[in-house]
């Protein structure tokens, strides 16, 4: 059973309720997973999933994914497609009602009978569409009931699909459905209302206001449903071919089937229902493309702006990473660069938003391909100066927190070596002020000489890197630190003093050991000190680290889609992080078991950590494998808690190893308790024995009860070695049981020697002598390790016979005379001392070869360690992080073969000390091993030298290539800082063109000045990265990447920045040479019109006859003629290129306008001027023609009245004659001058002369 279903998209997203619902329905047993993360969410979904693809259901882009997402459609289809698929196939097949129907049809009832509308089936009562309107009426706000209850059922139909729709679309009338029954209109009916269907959801969609987006999140939100929507209106597009398809068809088969089909009438109405739709279709998408437009400029604009905020600001803030200062030196400056670079921090937060926002950049490739190309390009450049700052940030904060730890730790180890040196003075003033001349109380001294040593050994280990330390913070505590150092100094030759006293004694002292060495019980631990303060130091950075990575910065830098094999990995992880926690828990609850159950705890929790710590390489290289997909930036959470799991584990194995010792103690506690209470129960039984029967037993009795005590020997030595291995108390308390044993013992065998007489002793004394002369035969032995490793097996085994042989010597000694019992007990007392001292001897040898054998392994260790990792370094030019890395690792390198120089003389003295006293095999062997640690160390330094020549020499061309690399960057923002922003429409005159010019010429012949040196550059780059590949190929490891990167994007820069300067010199000298040439024509073309003005200002009155108006014609005519159109097309040519260049458009517009309207009107003029002068050209001619006629009459006149009067004729003679020709000429003299003025030329002349002549005709009449 499970819980009810509530909200159906979030209930079923675990998948538990969906397979119990598959359960009930298929009666299976379903295998389901109880964890609450994704993975087990999903797995249950797809098993789900499965069950129904194995029952037939047809499941069609349902993944589990989606159900998890809690997707409401897919959660929706999912559900429905059950229910079709088991019970609620009934619905769609049976006539009869099953309970889902019935369900249905009460739900349904709910809200049509309230309106009193009885449903009974779902075919009949749903057909008029009111129980449709019913329930839409319920559940749809502002739904017009009224309204649509008032219309025909087959428009009611229509508004239930597509309310609102016009109401031309569908007639008030259906087509004919009863009277034409072969023609089937059904197919038709339901495309149309499909088609109605489309439009109203799509009209709803494109009615809605289109709101202007707030930000980019939003904006970019409403482009993606606009195509969600365009995509569907294309799939919808299909509905409206498959209508009008539909209704041509019907048309189509009526008018074949003549009578049987439709009518004319309701053919006409099918082909006006066709043309609404697809008119309404079509202004429907083109309302929806003028939208899509709208949406992708909104989107465009924006993000442009937002794209040049980020630009602005990236600018901005590495203007202001180039003037931040060098970390420290001082506390004080740190503290101010702390604060200054936390304030940083939060700027590039607040502008981690618009990073976001533009995270996720929506480029659209419409026309201009090459525009969303260029976007893309600037997102890109600008993505990876964002990163470029973030790294910077990242590994400043990171500097900064290390010198911070650095200041920290040198203040705080500063103060525990002033307490040291102070407790150590004291201590060894303590111990110079008590002599010691026991055994027991040289022993000590000797390992409290040797704690002391070695604890002043670390002290100046701990000074030297203090002293490092405060040279590179430049502290002011240098001297104190020499002084600290001379104290220790003198601390040594005390302990040389107190080591001499103790040699001067017969002892010989180890010079050195690695060994960890027991802390006197008096003695303050520094050590664990100043080691637990290095944890919490190693801590705290952790825990700062961690803090840093959850900066907005570096969560940004986790990929928010996982692969499986990181889902793996995190499922992993936590498995084994609960193993961890029940591991802890587990523990807890150890004190309270018994032994034995605590021991087989104990070996389960062994084995399953066993198991983990297998696991755990399992799971490393599947983070090894996670890397090649994902990069280890990204990997970073994961890398770091799977560092801690480890440390976690090993911590675990000792844990274990220390309660397993602890279970041990407490059985070997409790198996020598019961040993000893059964040793004391025959002590306590013998003793009862002996003072009951002692005065009656026999011997044999006596022997019988001897031989039984000594049966109990195997675990009277048991309970010695356990009494040895654990506390004091227990010694103490076996001591007194083997005491009063012993005294048992004693007094039975003294029993029995009264009962048998006078005892030969002379084997027992043999025994004794033997001992003792292999106790003073005995030697210390200086050779190699398992012969003294022999004679120390022997001179113990010296003393335990000594142990064992004890009782005989007290046997003895009672039993044998007094003055020989006397001289051996004065030896024998002597034997634990000679071995003894003997032992500490052979031990002393054997550990100065142990620590001569560890030392040497160390130093050849550590050579071969450092030669193979200076075999395979590569130095990789133009890598700086890696260089710098490698400079630091060189440094601890040159420390650590500084530090095994000083080991190696260490070794070579001690080994003159070992020489001193071996034989001479052994010594030749020691110093053949020098003699190869002496070589091993020369080829080391050689290897070393010559690899940090190599690295000096490419930090060296590093930071020559970089210094120029950046040189040439500021130069590029100088470049583009200095670069004029003017836009062709903001120069408004050829001065402003000119200085601008001027400005990007001289920028012009900086770039190519610099050229050289870029190109210059880009040929030892080139160089460069060929070394730089040859080197790879050499050492596939390596990854090359910076420096190519560095180039590439410089040299994108480079054609960024240059590239505009030249493209806008040229662009304004092409625009100032267009600007000439057009002002040239334009002067030309005003002297042509003004040369043409001239002529029609001329007067025609100048003319002096016919001749000179038609030259005058022909001179303007030609003038008109010889215009040039082509020097005005090209007027209006260059004109139009430079108001499309935005260039000075009014001005430039304005100047060709005025210069066309003048040639227009010029010519109008010109035209009308010449009809007007052919005209007077044809009035002159007739004039000069007429007075031609009259001058010719005039001269007749005169030559006839010239004749008369030589032959004295009057008028007398001739009345009538002289008549006629006065009047001719009264007519001449009176008309002609009212008609003169309309003469011009030699027409006006000749009549001039005429007027004269007739003057003097009408005198020489008179």
């Amino acid at each position: 059973t499970c819980s009810p279903v509530v909200d159906l998209f979030v209930d079923l997203r675990d998948g538990h309720r969906l397979l119990t619902l598959l359960e009930v329905l298929t009666n299976e047993r379903l295998k389901r997973e109880k964890g609450r993360m994704r993975v087990h969410h999903i797995n249950n979904i797809n098993t789900a999933l499965n069950v129904l693809q194995r029952s037939g259901v047809k499941l069609v882009n349902i993944s589990s994914d989606d159900i998890v997402a809690g997707s409401a459609k897919l959660t929706l289809g999912l559900i429905w497609a059950i229910a079709l698929s088991f019970d609620g196939q009934k619905l769609v097949n049976s006539q009869g009602v099953s309970g889902i129907e019935k369900s249905l049809m009460l739900w349904a009832r709910k809200y049509t009978e309230p309106h009193g509308l009885k449903i009974g089936d779902f075919s009949s009562s749903w057909s008029d569409g009111r129980a449709f309107l019913y329930i839409l009426h319920e559940h749809v706000p502002k739904f017009d009931l009224e309204r649509s209850i008032r219309q025909h059922p087959m428009a009611r139909s229509s508004a239930l699909l597509a309310r609102d729709i016009s109401s031309r679309a569908v007639r008030s009338r259906p087509v004919s459905t009863a009277t034409n029954a072969s023609i089937d209109i059904g197919t038709y009916q339901t495309a149309v209302e499909e088609v109605l269907t489309v439009l109203l959801e799509a009209e709803e969609v494109l009615a809605k206001d289109l709101t202007e987006a707030a930000d980019l999140p939003e904006a970019r939100n409403q482009f993606l449903e606009y195509q969600d929507f365009m995509k569907k209106l294309s799939v919808q597009q299909n509905f409206v071919g498959a209508a009008l398809e539909e209704g041509a068809r019907l048309i189509t088969d009526s008018q074949t089937l003549g009578t049987k089909g439709l009518t004319q009438e309701e053919q006409e109405e099918v082909r006006q229902q066709m043309r609404l739709l697809n008119k309404r279709w079509n202004s429907l998408r083109d309302r929806a493309e003028f939208i899509q437009g709208k949406i992708h400029n909104q989107l465009n604009d924006m993000q442009s702006r937002k794209i040049e905020e980020l630009r602005i600001f990236l600018t901005n803030t590495e203007d202001r990473i180039s003037r931040f200062r060098e970390i420290g030196p001082s506390q004080e400056d740190l503290k101010e660069q702390f604060e200054e670079h936390k304030k940083f921090q939060r700027d590039l937060e607040e502008q981690q938003k618009l990073v976001d926002s533009l995270s996720n950049l929506v480029v659209i490739v419409e026309d201009e391909p090459e525009n969303a190309s260029d976007l893309e390009d600037k997102l890109a450049a600008l993505g990876e100066r964002w990163s470029h700052v973030l790294k910077w940030t990242s590994n400043r904060w990171e500097k900064l927190q290390e010198l911070s730890n650095q200041w920290t730790k040198l203040t705080d180890n500063y103060r525990i070596l002033i307490r040291w040196m102070d407790a150590r003075e004291s201590d060894l003033k303590s111990m110079e002020g008590k002599e010691v001349t026991e055994i027991g109380g040289v022993v000590t001294r000797m390992k409290e000489l040797r704690y002391g040593e070695q604890d002043l050994q670390v002290f100046s280990r701990y000074i030297q890197e203090l002293e490092i330390v405060a040279s590179s913070l430049n502290a002011d505590i240098v001297e104190n630190l020499e002084n600290l150092n001379d104290r220790c100094e003198a601390l040594k030759q005390i302990l040389e003093v107190q080591q001499m006293r103790i040699e001067s004694m017969g002892f010989q002292f180890p010079v050195y050991s690695n060994e960890k060495i027991e802390k006197p019980p008096n003695w303050e631990d520094f050590q664990e000190m100043i080691t637990h303060e290095e944890k919490m130091d190693t801590f705290e950075v952790s825990r700062t680290e961690q803090e840093v990575d959850d900066s907005p910065q570096s969560k940004k830098k986790r990929k928010l889609h996982k692969t499986e094999r990181v889902l793996e990995l995190e499922g992993k992880l936590i498995e084994m992080l609960n193993f961890i926690d029940q591991f802890e828990d587990s523990t807890q609850f150890l004190e309270g078991m018994e032994l034995k159950r605590r021991t087989s705890f104990l070996n389960n929790l062994d084995e399953e950590l066993k198991s983990k710590i297998d696991q755990y390489a399992e799971v490393k290289e599947l983070l090894d494998a996670c890397k090649t997909e994902m990069t280890s930036s990204d990997l970073e959470l994961e890398e770091r808690k799977l560092l801690e799991i480890g440390s976690k584990y090993d911590e675990f194995v000792f844990k274990l190893e220390d309660l397993t010792g602890q279970v041990k103690n407490d059985i070997d506690r409790e198996k020598y308790h019961k040993i000893l209470t059964g040793l004391k129960l025959v002590l306590a039984d013998s003793r009862d024995w002996f003072k009951q029967h002692a005065g009656n037993a026999s011997r044999e009795e006596l022997e019988t009860r001897l031989s039984d005590m000594e049966s109990l020997n195997p675990e009277i030595n048991e309970a010695k070695e356990l009494s040895v291995q654990d506390k004091k108390e227990w010694k103490v308390e076996f001591d007194q049981f083997s005491e009063s044993w012993s005294d048992l013992k004693r007094a039975i065998q003294r029993l029995v020697q009264e009962m048998g007489g006078t005892e030969d002793l002379s084997e027992e004394k043999e025994k004794l002598l033997a001992l003792i002369q292999a106790s003073e035969e005995a030697a210390a032995l200086n050779d190699n390790p398992k012969i003294m490793a022999d004679n120390l097996k022997q001179l113990n085994c010296l003393l335990e016979k000594f142990e064992v042989m004890h009782e005989l010597f007290e046997y003895f000694c009672e039993n044998a005379d007094s003055e020989e019992a006397s001289s051996i007990s004065e030896v024998w007392k002597k034997i634990p001392s000679i071995v003894n001292e003997k032992i500490i001897k052979q031990n002393t040898a054997i550990e100065n070869h142990n620590h001569f054998r560890r030392e040497m392994e160390s130093i050849l260790g550590q050579m071969e360690k450092i030669a193979a990792v200076l075999k395979e370094d590569v130095f990789i030019v133009g890598e700086q992080k890696m260089l710098k890395k490698k400079s630091e690792e060189y440094e601890v390198h040159a420390i650590e073969i500084k530090k095994m120089e000083i080991d190696l003389i260490s070794v070579k003295n001690f080994s003159e000390i070992i020489v001193k006293s071996s034989e001479k095999p052994h010594a030749d062997q020691m110093a053949e091993q020098i003699g190869h640690l002496n070589d091993m160390y020369a080829q080391l330094i050689d290897l070393f030298h010559g690899n940090s020549r190599k690295l000096n020499q490419t930090i060296s061309q590093t930071e020559g290539i970089v210094s120029r690399m950046k040189d040439m960057e500021f130069w590029l923002n100088d470049l583009q800082m200095n670069t004029p922003k003017n836009q062709n429409c903001e120069i408004s005159n050829s001065n402003e063109l000119f200085q601008i010019k001027l400005k990007f010429q001289s920028l012009k012949e900086a770039c190519e000045q610099e050229t050289v040196k870029f190109r210059e550059l880009i040929e030892a780059g080139n160089e460069i990265l060929i070394q730089v590949d040859d080197l790879v190929q050499q050492k596939t490891e390596s990854k090359v990447s910076y420096l190519a990167k560095k180039f590439t994007k410089l040299n994108a820069r480079w054609n960024e920045v240059t590239s505009l300067v030249y493209t806008r010199t040229a662009l304004l000298e092409h625009i100032s040479s267009q600007l000439g040439d057009f002002k040239t024509l334009i002067v030309q073309e005003h002297g042509y019109l003004d040369k043409v003005e001239k002529l029609l200002r001329k007067s025609p009155e100048s003319a002096a006859d016919a001749e000179e108006i038609s030259e005058e014609l022909d001179d303007l005519e030609n003038s008109i003629r010889n215009h040039s159109d082509e020097r005005l097309e090209k007027i209006q040519e260059i004109g139009k290129e430079l108001v499309d260049l935005q260039f000075m458009a009014q001005a430039i517009t304005d100047e060709v306008h005025v210069v066309v309207e003048r040639w227009n009107q010029l010519q109008h003029q010109a035209e009308q001027r010449g009809q007007m002068l052919e005209q007077a050209v044809s009035e002159a001619q007739t004039s000069e023609g007429r007075v031609s006629n009259l001058q010719i009459w005039i001269y007749k006149v005169d030559e006839i009245l010239t004749e008369h009067i030589e032959n004295d004729i009057t008028m007398e003679d001739l009345p009538h004659d002289f008549q006629v020709r006065y009047l001719g000429i009264f007519y001449v003299t009176n008309f002609c001058p009212g008609q003169k003025n309309h003469f011009t030329g030699n027409a006006g002349l000749y009549t001039n002369n005429c007027m004269i002549l007739c003057g003097n005709i009408l005198g020489m009449i008179s």
